[in-house]
């Protein structure tokens, strides 16, 4: 037994430190991830090939299949779906797609206008009559697995919301500017919280939505909230004008004290 272990912590060791080096790119053709150093085999794993547009060095990139687009970075492993949750599928005419890669709009805009999010029954026979969703939270994947968005963007509203029009159900962008680099080159999960209102039935479902958006993660724009609190906060400045307001009522009191000084010495001149 514990020569086992001798042999399994070296390799996860080994795997740390492969991720923490590693830079990703999401593509439309297949997530590009790359590292500065790496041995000759790198590449040389089922649903990867030698990238075209090589990050550092040409042998050190690789990319992933078109079958197996999406890269995740916490398991170093291409997929072509996810198992967290039951996912919705984005529709396009007649083609679907689990986790298509998407370029963030800007606010009040549609994530992916051409495609329309088809929602899984949640285990109903009878199929969806009408459904209602509203997100419940937003998870971003990091190297450690996912994550809540408020603990990358410090921002605790739901930057996504659903639009329906037309019978169809579509991602809409809600957030903010300061938060829009911050999600580029992540991978989402969107969890919705379902009720069929067509059906008898009371029973929620909880599907999910995943995509993943153009660039490469790591580039942090620091939110607005933050920016205040590094300069002045509203308390400063309400701290400020107390003082400027109290230096002005010091002066004003020394201004009169020094008047009727001023009058009884001349007072006093006079009846000499």
């Amino acid at each position: 037994m514990m020569m086992k272990l001798a042999v399994l912590l070296p390799s996860l060791t080994l795997e740390f430190a492969w991720a923490s080096e590693l830079l990703v790119n999401r593509h439309f053709k297949g997530d590009i991830f790359s590292k500065k150093d790496c041995a000759a085999d790198f590449c040389k794993i089922g649903g990867v090939s030698h990238s075209p547009v090589p990050l550092t060095s040409p042998a050190c990139t690789c990319q992933c299949d078109t079958l197996w687009p999406t890269f995740r970075e916490d398991r170093n492993v291409c997929v072509d779906s996810l198992h967290e949750c039951q996912l919705a599928d984005f529709v396009t005419g007649g083609s679907s797609e689990k986790i298509p890669f998407v370029y963030l709009p800007l606010s009040g805009q549609l994530v992916y206008p051409s495609a329309s999010i088809s929602l899984p029954t949640g285990g109903s026979e009878l199929g969806l009559v009408s459904p209602i969703c509203v997100v419940s939270t937003t998870e971003i994947l990091t190297y450690g697995g996912w994550q809540d968005i408020a603990n990358v963007t410090k921002d605790f509203q739901q930057p996504f919301q659903l639009y329906s029009e037309n019978d169809k159900t579509y991602l809409q962008w809600m957030g903010k500017g300061s938060i829009h680099k911050s999600l580029e080159g992540r991978l989402l999960l969107i969890h919705l919280l379902c009720k069929d209102t067509g059906q008898q039935s009371t029973r929620l479902f909880a599907p999910c939505v995943s995509f993943r958006i153009a660039g490469s993660p790591g580039l942090k724009i620091v939110p607005k909230t933050e920016v205040l609190s590094a300069t002045l906060t509203e308390r400063d400045y309400l701290a400020i004008g107390i003082c400027a307001g109290f230096l002005l009522m010091l002066y004003l009191f020394a201004m009169i004290v020094f008047i009727i000084i001023k009058k009884k010495h001349m007072m006093m001149v006079m009846a000499l």
